[in-house]
This record gives C-alpha cells, structure tokens and sequence, in this order.
C-alpha cells in the first residue's frame, strides 16, 4: 500500500511538471524579440519571431520543400523560412502561396543554412500575416 502512494504521488508530480515546463514553453514562444530578416544574421540559435515581406514563395519539386524568401529573393535574400518535405502533413489544407508579398511574423530558432539565416517551420502557427502591415491585399 506504501508503495502505490509513492508511485501516484510520483506520477502527479510528474504531471503537474510536465505542465508548468509546457507552459514555461509556451510563455517563451509568446515573448520573443522581434526582428527584421536582415537582422537575423545577428542572432543565430536565438529563438525568436522574424517579421518582414516574403518577396518570394518557391517551391523545389525535387525536394518537395517551400521557401519563402525575405529580405530580398534568392539568392540575395536575406532570410528564409523553410518548409520541409517531412513537415508539409502539418501543413495539409494551408495554402503556402497566400504568404507570397505578404508581411508575416515567423516564429522560432534561427540556424545557418548555406551561410543563410533560416527558420524551419514545423506546424502552421509558426507563421502569421501580419494583416495592418500587408495592406489586407
């Protein structure tokens, strides 16, 4: 009887810190910095919320991944947001070509790519428009 009290004191403990690390998580995607493309060259493996114009959707049909280039289109851009192969099932229903021009806040931790600045974007609510600054068109 000792032993079962142990363990459910041990599993609701284990619960309620799951909960408050989610939530911990959560309040860190939430209060992010955020910066122009241009600027993310200066925060690599920071995590933080991009905001800017994407002036160039493409799609790489060998590799099955979106781009969508800010700060310029490539290869002069600036940053990229990424959508890989492996991640686009997150994306099913979401038009990835409504981004195209539009001023969006993308959200997470910048790597280097190829020299470049990028985001990956794992699920759709890393990206928002960001409709005041896109001038609804």
């Amino acid at each position: 009887m000792k032993n079962k009290k142990i363990i459910f004191s041990l599993i609701i403990f284990i619960f309620i810190a799951a909960a408050i690390g989610g939530n911990q998580y959560l309040a860190a995607q939430t209060n992010l910095i955020t910066i122009s493309p241009e600027d993310a060259k200066n925060h690599i493996g920071k995590n933080v919320t991009v905001r800017g114009k994407v002036e160039q959707v493409y799609h790489s049909a060998r590799y099955n991944t979106y781009f969508l280039n800010m700060g310029g289109v490539y290869p002069n851009n600036s940053f990229t947001a990424v959508i890989l192969s492996s991640d686009l099932p997150n994306f099913n229903g979401v038009d990835i070509n409504q981004y195209s021009k539009k001023v969006v806040d993308v959200k997470g931790t910048i790597v280097v790519y190829k020299k470049k600045p990028e985001i990956v974007l794992r699920t759709p609510n890393q990206i928002s428009i960001c409709p005041a600054a896109s001038g609804g068109k």
